[in-house]
């Protein structure tokens, strides 16, 4: 039954990758199936209009290495559950409207080689966690 999973997981996770431009409207709904595909490893939306805030369930998804949401028209705050992804090594969420301070639950990503964070409203200080990541490209 387990490798039944896993083979379901895989083909969605290719499904997405494959149709992942400008077919997705409307916010991520924190009880969305996709944050039930609990061995996602890679997960790229970016370039649709997910329009909306990224909701703390996306933390279920603990296996992500990457994570792609990048020109989502996602706003508010970073979420300090992405803290919780020790297996993350590209994170990307360029172009969306975050608000919020980077929250210091990202100096966990130690495994981070990638970070995309440009054309955002991000505020504050750098963190001083972030100086921890000696992963970063």
């Amino acid at each position: 039954m387990k490798d039944l999973c896993l083979v379901q997981e895989a083909m969605a996770s290719k499904l997405i990758q494959e149709h992942k431009t400008n077919i997705l409207n409307g916010p991520l709904r924190s009880n969305s199936s996709l944050f039930r595909l609990l061995h996602l490893q890679s997960l790229d939306l970016s370039a649709n209009n997910l329009s909306g805030i990224l909701p703390y369930s996306i933390s279920n998804l603990k296996y992500l290495r990457v994570l792609s949401l990048g020109a989502c028209n996602l706003f508010g705050n970073i979420p300090s559950s992405l803290g919780n992804f020790s297996y993350l090594t590209d994170l990307d969420l360029s172009g969306n409207d975050f608000t919020s301070e980077l929250p210091d639950s990202m100096g966990n990503l130690n495994r981070l080689k990638d970070l995309q964070l440009v054309l955002n409203k991000l505020s504050g200080n750098f963190p001083h966690v972030l100086l921890n990541m000696s992963e970063l490209i």
